[in-house]
């Protein structure tokens, strides 16, 4: 997926970035280098048996409006999260969206 606008971040685009979900956490890893960049345990009130569902593309977020960054979304029961990964490559959580 090419990224809308000309956004490039050669820490993130070139990081191979790989999400592995269970039924207690999402962890995010950089395949180049291998290591750990993002980790969020199930929420408390998300159902103990929820799967969560995980995509990423590019996109604007509530704090990010101005211009198009990398970021990776998931779902778990009623919930709905976003994380966006900044020009360090770090991954930081910004804008949701929870259902009743």
């Amino acid at each position: 997926m090419e990224p809308s606008g000309k956004y490039k971040n050669p820490k993130v685009d070139n990081a191979f970035l790989c999400a592995y979900g269970s039924l207690n956490e999402v962890i995010v890893v950089s395949l180049k280098p291998i290591k750990e960049v993002f980790k969020v345990n199930r929420p408390a009130f998300c159902r103990e048996k929820s799967l969560p569902y995980v995509d990423f593309g590019y996109g604007l977020t509530p704090i990010n409006r101005e211009k198009t960054m990398p970021m990776m979304a998931f779902a778990w029961d009623r919930l709905v999260q976003l994380v966006y990964f900044d020009d360090d490559g770090r991954a930081e959580m910004d804008g949701y969206y929870y259902s009743d």
